[in-house]
């Protein structure tokens, strides 16, 4: 018995050495970057706003100053006038001179069955008047050049549907409740999409908190309103795209994601967000890989405490190491990914995130609803609006 415990932790060990090594190798491979175009399209960003984002100022600056060849269209919607971002961003729109392109709509509540950001998206492209359409989350901060290099990947060759970003943490870490969601976003979830995109970035769903579409994908995916029902819209938007035949592209540049001080609270109703939004759209062999990793973690610390109390130390060796190594994993990916260190009193929560997924998985199974942008959603079994919605104000 002893004897297999030893070797049931040098597996795991192996295993969880072989997973970094694949992960790691997709983190540091060089992007390429996609032709420049003789001409550029002129492009409509349409980003939707509900609520003052932390660095509001900063990420809506960051937006209307993209360094774009071509005419740039940029449109701000909001829910209602009573919006406490609205007057922050209509002052902006209105004194500085990359403003003069923008324009500030008012989208008014969302009907059954669409949430509020898709109802600001679809408003939005009502008024759009570019050739290619952007979508652009409120509480990102996008690099001055992000928008070419997305339409530079768009138009380099024919069959492409849509390019986006992945996301990474605009700082380091200062609360636990950040230093899990900095795990979450660059240890976990963008090595992954980096692993599964390959050296062609091509992926059957989208990161969608910037991505920029051709009309003709739309078109063919019978419009925005594809997405009714629906949680998640940008990964059913990736989803219905590839359907009709045309292809995903991720850009190998990063869009930083801005938060502030998040307490453990806040941090664990994103992490049900994100675990409902991974359930209803990621497809199962994306989903497949990250619970196994997850399952790696609680059998390093299963075999780890087990060993302790009921085994000789030589055969506790390798599940202690197996934890390290699983600990030190995530630290190394999440460094590489972000060019971000984690302080050393984080240092433990690597280990506990996992743990931490299986109690949110839970609790989205015996309470189905989501908190999201000062709205609650009733969710299905299968993480799709509930078909008796309600919109409350959270």
């Amino acid at each position: 018995m002893t004897y297999l415990f030893a070797a049931a932790a040098i597996v795991l060990l192996l295993a969880i050495i072989i997973e970094h090594v694949r992960l790691s190798r997709a983190v540091i491979r060089p992007p390429v970057p996609p032709r420049k175009l003789e001409r550029y399209p002129s492009i409509t960003v349409i980003r939707p706003i509900r609520g003052l984002d932390a660095g509001c100022k900063e990420n809506t600056i960051a937006l209307l100053e993209q360094v774009y060849p071509g005419e740039v269209q940029t449109l701000f919607v909001f829910d209602h006038v009573g919006d406490p971002a609205l007057p922050l961003v209509s002052e902006l729109v209105r004194t500085l001179p990359s403003g003069k392109n923008a324009q500030v709509l008012i989208a008014g509540p969302p009907p059954p069955q669409r949430t509020g950001k898709l109802n600001a998206m679809i408003c939005g492209l009502a008024h759009a008047r570019g050739e290619l359409i952007a979508f652009n989350d409120s509480d990102t901060r996008p690099t001055p050049y992000l928008l070419r290099l997305l339409a530079d990947a768009l138009m380099s060759r024919p069959g492409i549907g849509c390019t986006f970003t992945p996301v990474v943490t605009h700082r380091p870490p200062v609360t636990v409740g950040e230093a899990g969601y900095a795990l979450l976003v660059n240890s976990w979830y963008g090595p992954s999409v980096t692993a599964a995109a390959g050296p062609r970035g091509e992926l059957p769903f989208i990161m969608g908190e910037l991505m920029l579409l051709t009309r003709e994908a739309i078109q063919k995916i019978g419009g925005l309103e594809c997405c009714e029902g629906q949680l998640v819209d940008d990964m059913h938007l990736g989803r219905c795209i590839a359907k009709v035949g045309l292809k995903n592209v991720m850009v190998r540049w990063p869009l930083p994601i801005v938060t502030d001080r998040l307490s453990l609270k806040e941090f664990f109703k994103l992490f049900r967000r994100w675990i409902a939004c991974s359930t209803s759209g990621l497809p199962a062999s994306f989903i497949r890989a990250n619970w196994l990793r997850g399952i790696e973690a609680g059998g390093a610390i299963a075999l780890t405490v087990a060993g302790l109390f009921t085994m000789p130390l030589w055969a506790t060796l390798p599940a202690v190491a197996a934890l390290v190594a699983f600990t030190w994993s995530q630290l190394e990916l999440h460094e590489k990914f972000s060019g971000q260190r984690l302080k050393k009193r984080h240092a433990w929560v690597p280990a506990a995130l996992p743990l931490a997924g299986g109690v949110v998985m839970a609790s989205t199974k015996i309470d189905p609803k989501v908190d999201w942008r000062g709205r609650s959603y009733s969710l299905d079994e299968a993480a799709r609006l509930a078909r008796e919605q309600e919109h409350a104000a959270g």
